[in-house]
């Protein structure tokens, strides 16, 4: 009984190397390796950065001063063309400091839009990650 029902569900699981096992191209594959291999085959290159883009979500980073008796730089979050973030101090260390430098503020703003890229949200970031990306003092 066991032998039979193993045999049944072996044979019931589609793998994405068998292309015999998709029953048109519009199948998706659950490989997340194997699809960029499957549009790559399927756009020409210029189409295939276009299509990636596309999927992508329009986001921006713009630096200010902060306003305040520490000082210092944060940064906005644009997404699609409307406040995402707002972050006045530096995230995961205590106080109401902002970072000492525009391009420092702005370094982390690119690794917080990386996070949203990947899907991450909400795209929280660790002390121990904004001083591998150096931007803490």
């Amino acid at each position: 009984m066991f032998f039979i029902s193993f045999s049944l569900i072996q044979m019931s699981c589609l793998s994405p190397d068998d292309p015999s096992n998709y029953d048109d191209e519009g199948s998706l594959i659950n490989d997340s390796a194997k699809i960029h291999e499957f549009i790559k085959k399927e756009l020409p290159e210029e189409e295939l950065a276009n299509a990636i883009a596309d999927e992508l979500p329009d986001f921006e980073a713009h630096v200010f001063a902060v306003e305040s008796p520490e000082g210092g730089f944060g940064y906005n979050i644009i997404k699609a063309g409307k406040l995402y973030i707002h972050q006045g101090t530096i995230p995961a260390v205590s106080g109401t400091k902002g970072f000492s430098s525009q391009m420092k503020a702005m370094h982390a703003a690119e690794f917080v839009i990386h996070k949203l890229r990947l899907g991450i949200v909400p795209p929280s970031v660790t002390k121990e990650e904004l001083d591998s990306l150096g931007v803490l003092d």
